[in-house]
């Protein structure tokens, strides 16, 4: 399902935000959905890449699939037209292309460099020589590689939040007269204070794993599912008894809602303070977060409440929504964390010939390619914590019958030949030149002297290049030992 009805239009969510039970109601929306119904929007996206003596062509298919989920007949699946920006951002790339109904069909002519026409960055290389040819693809999709100054915002929209409570309650039990005056304040203060904004700020941390680890790995191939990791966490924190615990992992529906959840914070309060569960200060907060007018009140005479007001004022525009001052950093920065998806599939199918001796795909013999299925998050997600998926492939296509003359066999393959085409990119080009050259005159020669002197040519510029590689020594000794 998708979370666009969150996402793309987060004033929709300000308008239901009302008070600390916030994350409750998006709850609440996500049990709906099924009853509802959702709309899907997947992009579909079908890669070949071929490689060429210049380069390589890529073919690509798209097309936007809509599903409509709901529990009666009306629900389904069809394909639709592409989005205006999507058709066009790919025609910049590709040119005009073919389309058949609903799916366009592109192909072009490219260099090493991969076009970001999904939404990445990669390249195709390829190393020759008369030995052969060896290949390396590497390509990345979407995603996301954060940023120290995000990561720190994440941090600080938390630090905010738990600034507004801590200074509301204070507010209330130190200076508010129509209070009653309760014991053990100010230790409840710090717990919320310390404990709880640490282990915040410990969740998030665990969020941005969890995101890294859904990128790098399939679900099937985790050790450890997302599940058991927060399950782990509130278990460990104290947050949930082994009861709870089982409920949470069977997937219960907790009875009471709010008031259950907002039971079980002041519970974890009470231990983690050393205050009696039934004393007058948890009583009280108990009370104060079932009804948000009182933290609403705090938030009205906060100077960020009052410039939101004046911005607001100058703009000609409504009064925003007071609870926004506590929880808007929240939603801009973590939401993405919550609700990013993977809505829209990729395949790619990589033409190789051979079977790569290094991938991350799978290799299909009958067709000669390499293949690999993704899930990818939209183009424009904002704020997604999901790494770029990856893919590469490397591959060596050796010149069977120039090898077999040279060596009386194919001696140099896969990995060998790739890195013997690593050692020789690293040589001049007036020494490649003279390489190549005296190789070719070497595997030519049919008398012994002139075998010879090709021999002791390619020796004099292994020992003037300012490496010594073992593949070159490795390389001279089947050379030495070849009959005359």
């Amino acid at each position: 399902m998708t979370f666009e009805i969150l996402i793309q239009d987060d004033s929709r969510i300000r308008g239901g935000v009302r008070g600390p039970g916030w994350l409750a109601s998006l709850v609440l929306i996500g049990c709906l959905l099924p009853l509802i119904g959702c709309v899907q929007n997947e992009m579909i996206y079908e890669v070949t890449i071929r490689p060429t003596p210049s380069g390589f062509e890529r073919s690509l298919v798209v097309w936007r699939q809509e599903t409509v989920t709901r529990s009666d007949e009306h629900g389904g699946s069809k394909e639709v037209s592409l989005r205006t920006e999507e058709q066009a951002l790919l025609e910049a790339v590709y040119g005009t292309g073919r389309i058949e109904g609903y799916r366009h069909h592109f192909r072009r002519q490219f260099g090493q460099q991969i076009p970001n026409d999904i939404g990445g960055a990669g390249m195709l290389t390829c190393s020759q020589s008369s030995l052969g040819r060896s290949y390396y693809y590497q390509e990345g999709f979407r995603g996301h590689f954060i940023s120290r100054d995000e990561r720190q915002a994440y941090h600080e929209a938390i630090d905010q939040f738990f600034d507004h409570v801590t200074q509301w309650l204070r507010f209330e039990w130190n200076h508010n007269d129509t209070v009653q005056p309760a014991a053990h304040t100010e230790q409840l203060v710090d717990t919320i204070d310390q404990t709880l904004r640490n282990d915040a700020h410990r969740l998030l941390n665990l969020l941005l794993v969890l995101r890294a680890s859904q990128s790098l790995r399939s679900v099937d191939e985790q050790d450890v599912s997302g599940e058991l990791l927060l399950s782990q966490f509130l278990l460990e924190r104290g947050y949930v008894d082994g009861k709870q615990l089982v409920r949470l992992i069977g997937g219960e529906p907790q009875v009471g809602g709010d008031h259950a959840l907002r039971d079980a914070l002041v519970s974890f309060l009470a231990r983690k303070s050393g205050i009696p569960e039934q004393a007058e200060v948890l009583r009280q907060l108990r009370q104060w977060l079932e009804d948000s007018a009182r933290f609403n009140a705090y938030l009205e005479q906060t100077p960020e409440y009052q410039q939101m007001l004046q911005a607001a004022s100058d703009a000609g525009a409504e009064p925003p929504e007071v609870e926004l001052v506590a929880y808007q950093p929240l939603m801009e920065h973590l939401l993405p964390l919550l609700f990013t998806h993977s809505p829209n599939s990729l395949t790619i199918r990589l033409q190789t010939e051979h079977e790569p001796f290094a991938t991350n795909g799978q290799w299909d013999p009958a067709s000669g390619e390499v293949v690999w299925v993704k899930r990818l998050p939209d183009r424009n997600a904002v704020g997604t914590s999901l790494l770029p998926k990856i893919v590469m492939a490397q591959w060596s296509i050796p010149n069977q019958a120039f090898q077999t003359r040279l060596f009386g066999a194919v001696e140099f393959n896969d990995k060998r030949l790739a890195n013997y085409h690593v050692w020789l990119d690293r040589l001049d080009a007036p020494r490649q030149t003279q390489w190549n050259a005296t190789l070719d005159q070497l595997a030519e020669a049919t008398e012994a002297e002139r075998r010879r002197q090709a021999f002791e040519k390619l020796q004099g510029i292994v020992a003037s290049a300012d490496e010594v590689d073992a593949e070159a020594t490795q390389f001279l000794d089947l050379i030495s030992k070849q009959p005359p």
